[in-house]
């Protein structure tokens, strides 16, 4: 097939990386002027990463990660390698299982302190309105004017403590709110980042793998079939030699879109790598699936692409498409290699086709 190694900066882009986005001379001098200034107060070895965090933490890129760096540099403590390296995994790196693991953490740590404060609070109140119960009662009992204007100071101030230790646990509440749903924003996108191609916006590989073990699992327990679409653009390697690699980026961004429209909302449809597209249809039978893969084909041989910079046509570009339906007594791999097989087939029979593996 018409594969190419996996380039570095297929997965990147500036959205991920933030050193990545351009800067003004003047600005990026007097951030490293401040950068190398505050690591120099801190006593930190002045290598590549140290010297990344202080450049991001004066250009005020990320303020959650400036939250962190505060924590950090606020504590007194000497500089610690690890905690620097973990603040870069987790807000300047793709996402990963271990930062999640580590927001995940944090999120618990705020929840088990909301749960201390409410235990806290309760038993603080129990008490309070106990005391209040015996000067309600000292007070029907009084008879002396001077003894009971005491009584009423006394339920006064124990009223207001109450109305104080309220409102402070009210907001402490409310603080712990505000970092548990930013927290959880941050998870949801660490996942989503996690499942999505950066290129192309659709699902990744990891993803795929994921969802193709869900349907296969709801296949063993009822009589429900799907089916795998597994697509290749043809001869991709001419437009990447022919136009440069940012056209070719562009060209299966605009590929990814065509077959993201051609599909149903249900269906996973992922970046399997390189030019290589895989496509899940839940409750799909083979010649159905088969239809799906033409209707993409037709799609993508009416697009009429040209370069943005030069008007120039980019050409006609074309895919091959392999179709197999899931056996339930087969392996996640074989039934892979037997949707390959039938895209190895189309390849041979002249590319730009549908070839469905045998039932």
């Amino acid at each position: 097939m018409d594969k190419e190694e996996p380039r570095a900066g297929d997965e990147l882009n500036t959205a991920d990386f933030p050193f990545l986005e351009d800067e003004t001379p003047a600005t990026a001098a007097e951030y490293s002027r401040l950068a190398l200034q505050l690591i120099g107060k801190r006593h930190a070895p002045a290598i590549p990463l140290n010297y990344a965090l202080f450049y991001f933490y004066v250009a005020g890129t990320n303020l959650l990660f400036n939250e962190k760096m505060d924590l950090l540099l606020g504590d007194g403590a000497d500089w610690e390698h690890e905690s620097a390296a973990r603040l870069f995994m987790r807000y300047f790196t793709p996402c990963s299982d271990a930062s999640m693991a580590d927001l995940q953490h944090e999120m618990l740590t705020i929840l088990n302190h909301v749960i201390d404060s409410m235990t806290g609070a309760a038993g603080t109140t129990r008490q309070r309105t106990d005391r209040l119960d015996q000067h309600l009662g000292m007070m029907r009992e009084c008879r002396d004017p001077q003894q009971a204007l005491q009584i009423a100071a006394d339920i006064l101030g124990e009223a207001q403590a109450l109305v104080a230790e309220s409102r402070g646990l009210e907001s402490d509440l409310r603080s712990s709110a505000k970092k548990v749903d930013r927290l959880r924003e941050e998870l949801l996108h660490a996942r989503r980042e996690a499942a999505t191609d950066a290129l192309t916006g659709l699902s990744n590989r990891r993803a795929f793998d994921h969802e193709l073990a869900k349907l296969m699992k709801r296949c063993g327990d009822a009589e429900r079939r799907f089916s795998l679409i597994m697509m290749d653009v043809d001869h991709f390697k001419d437009v990447n030699d022919r136009h440069g690699h940012l056209i070719g980026d562009r060209v299966l961004r605009q590929l990814a879109h065509q077959v993201g429209s051609r599909t149903r909302s249900g269906d996973t449809v992922a970046r399997y790598g390189g030019e290589e597209f895989a496509i899940l249809l839940p409750d799909t039978r083979l010649e159905d699936a088969a239809q799906i893969a033409e209707h993409i084909r037709e799609g993508i041989g009416k697009l009429n692409m040209r370069r943005t910079d030069t008007g120039t046509p980019i050409g006609t570009v074309t895919a091959s498409f392999g179709v197999a339906e899931f056996h339930r007594e087969e392996t996640a791999q074989e039934f892979i290699s037997r949707a390959d097989a039938a895209l190895y087939s189309a390849k041979r029979q002249g590319r730009n086709r549908v070839v469905s593996a045998p039932d």
